[in-house]
């Protein structure tokens, strides 16, 4: 085999694996920049369109353990600002029961729901329904809420890495 032609065979060798790192390295770079757009996972960890998402369905489920997972501490019980206040009643309640009942008390359902990240300035976010139905029953009476021109406003804020909502974004649950 001649000198030439085993330079030529070298020289593709080289291309090949050339174009194969660069390829890698593009599909690299793409899979870094959608992990840290902020509405994904970043180290396994939500961000707040995921938290907002993981909320509707904790309501939906009616599952109170996700519900209060949700939250940046123990759900908070109704103070007096709602007209209710257990402790001046003298009365203790538990806040998972609380929610229990309040769950018992309504369905959810939600449709179609859209979402977005309307702000995110450092350790805060707020996300928003852009469309969609979300569908209730306190007290047996039917409502239907259109989100997009109704929308329900997730505020978050961001501890040790994680989203937790500051505040009950769905009404009829506490």
């Amino acid at each position: 085999m001649a000198f030439e032609e085993r330079r030529g065979r070298g020289v593709k060798k080289f291309l090949i694996l050339a174009g194969s790192a660069a390829a890698l390295a593009l599909v690299g770079l793409i899979v870094l920049l959608i992990a840290i757009r902020p509405d994904r996972r970043v180290e396994g960890r939500e961000g707040p369109l995921e938290l907002a998402r993981r909320f509707m369905e904790a309501v939906q489920e009616e599952d109170v353990d996700a519900f209060m997972g949700c939250f940046v501490e123990e759900f908070p019980i109704p103070g007096p600002e709602s007209g209710f206040d257990p402790l001046r009643m003298g009365v203790e309640i538990d806040p998972r029961r609380f929610l229990e009942i309040s769950f018992q008390g309504v369905d959810f359902e939600f449709e179609g729901v859209e979402l977005e990240l309307q702000s995110l300035e450092g350790d805060s976010a707020t996300v928003v329904t852009t469309s969609g139905r979300l569908f209730m029953n306190p007290l047996g009476t039917e409502l239907a809420r259109d989100l997009a021109e109704e929308p329900l406003v997730f505020r978050m804020v961001r501890r040790d890495g994680s989203w937790y909502l500051t505040e009950n974004p769905v009404p009829y649950i506490t």
